[in-house]
């Protein structure tokens, strides 16, 4: 039992999401209508689509172009394909303008 108990624990591990990151870059809108998606593209050409609340949502899509650093969760590429951009997703928790 408790070897069955420790093999579970190491299992589950290992299959949760990628540990709290920060992300920076401009929020962009991609796609083409009717099916667009919020995402972020980082400095370095990256692109994660974006998971969060809706209120949240709705100041993130005002905050189009403007340079952010996004604090939450990068998901691969794979577990979220409603959102999934090129690089997979982020889950924002938070975030704040750069000046």
């Amino acid at each position: 039992m408790k070897r069955f108990l420790l093999v579970s624990l190491i299992g589950i591990a290992i299959a949760l999401p990628l540990s709290a990151k920060t992300l920076r870059g401009t929020i962009k809108v991609f796609g083409t209508e009717p099916k667009t998606s919020l995402g972020i593209e980082t400095s370095d050409g990256k692109r994660y689509g974006i998971i969060t609340g809706t209120i949240l949502r709705e100041e993130l899509f005002n905050q189009q172009g403007v340079p952010l650093k996004l604090k939450g969760k990068k998901q691969k590429k794979g577990q979220n394909p409603q959102t999934d951009l090129e690089d997979g997703s982020f889950y924002v928790k938070s975030y704040m303008v750069i000046k």
